[in-house]
């Protein structure tokens, strides 16, 4: 790995990750993205995402970071109403793992990507954003 990517992710803090991907998510057209953050619901994910009307709830951990029992509770109720979840993990060695939540095999759907733009187009792709909308970028 190199090194300018090696010292992105040893630095990289929840509100770092969380403001890239936000970021990330919002150089496209029909997506919208916002950022949760709340003291009075806990267990809601960190960013609610749509993308062209298909919804997607993301907890977004970094380094050692585990998911809760309560974040566990929230997302399982969600998907027992047929939301969409997933969960996007900073590892240690530099890249993101994204576990679709959604999928058929669950929690064993780990494909690692090197970085956020890759799991920018994971969810465009699973949410059927159209092939001419994903080169699509909002202008600056």
């Amino acid at each position: 790995m190199n090194s300018r990517i090696e010292s992105f992710f040893s630095g990289i803090t929840h509100s770092k990750a969380c403001e890239k991907l936000t970021k990330e998510f919002q150089k496209y057209k029909n997506v919208h993205v916002q950022r949760i953050e709340t003291i009075y619901h806990p267990g809601v994910p960190d960013l609610n995402v749509c993308i062209q009307g298909v919804e997607w709830w993301i907890e977004v951990k970094v380094k050692g970071d585990t998911l809760s029992d309560v974040q566990k509770l929230w997302i399982t109720l969600r998907m027992k109403c047929g939301g969409k979840a997933a969960f996007i993990k900073f590892t240690k060695s530099g890249e993101i793992a994204v576990m679709d939540l959604t999928k058929e095999q669950g929690v064993t759907h780990f494909p690692l990507l090197k970085n956020i733009r890759e799991v920018v187009k994971y969810f465009l792709k699973d949410s059927n954003h159209s092939e001419e909308m994903k080169n699509v970028i909002r202008p600056s």
